[in-house]
């Protein structure tokens, strides 16, 4: 594969690692023969470092321009304006229950079961918990997130945030993150707390680059579990 392979402004594919092990995922169809493009810098990491060395450098090639228009736009500045959060009803049960099963799938053969959320019935969820979901302009559902609030311990729980996998790699987690924590604060809770399968080794990363502590590990209901913590700022919005 490496001999098709090559960086570019404009990528056909998404790349991650775990270990030694590169993960590549196409973000559209590739036809038979074309070279494989990856990104020079992934959305994921330090945008204001990746911003900053764009502007000492200019260019008029267009793929230029498209690479610096995208990297100037962070997830918090470019996903809010196609994007809105609303209060899910029990008529996107049947959307949320397919965006985790799209979503979990692929962890199936590596935790060697259905992880918890695909077993979820989301229609129950929905009336007792917080969830919230992710909506395109054109109303279609593309991630979730569901929130308990524990007024004993003052945290509010992140029990499951899923991105639809057709919208992944756009900062909509984030997105999502941002939702819960603004939530919290709201209500002057200034811990949020969640768990990942311990198996899910990209969750972890993810949830230390969010700024997560790990709290812990445990085995419960039958699944290895990664236990964070997050404190808030509690000087404004997070």
């Amino acid at each position: 594969m490496a001999s098709f392979t090559n960086h570019s402004c404009l990528h056909n594919v998404q790349h991650s690692f775990i270990d030694d092990i590169v993960i590549v995922r196409a973000t559209k169809d590739i036809p038979a023969g074309t070279e494989i493009l990856i990104r020079y810098r992934e959305r994921a990491t330090d945008f204001p470092k990746a911003a900053q060395a764009s502007e000492r450098f200019e260019s008029s090639h267009p793929l230029f321009t498209q690479f610096k228009k995208e990297i100037m736009a962070t997830p918090s500045q470019s996903t809010q304006k196609e994007v809105s959060i609303v209060k899910a009803s029990v008529d996107d049960a049947s959307a949320i229950k397919q965006m985790v099963d799209s979503a979990y799938a692929k962890y199936i053969d590596r935790i060697g079961k259905p992880p918890a959320p695909m077993s979820e019935d989301y229609y129950s969820v929905i009336q007792t918990s917080q969830v919230f979901i992710l909506k395109e302009h054109n109303k279609s559902s593309i991630g979730a997130i569901t929130l308990s609030f524990d007024d004993g311990s003052k945290t509010v729980k992140i029990d499951n945030l899923v991105v639809d996998p057709a919208a992944q790699g756009r900062g909509y987690g984030r997105v999502l993150m941002k939702h819960a924590e603004n939530l919290a604060l709201s209500q002057n809770i200034f811990i949020l707390e969640l768990y990942t399968n311990a198996k899910m080794y990209e969750n972890i990363r993810l949830y230390a680059k969010l700024g997560f502590i790990e709290d812990g590990r445990r085995t419960e209901d039958g699944f290895d579990r990664v236990y964070f913590r997050k404190a808030l700022d509690r000087g404004g919005k997070a």
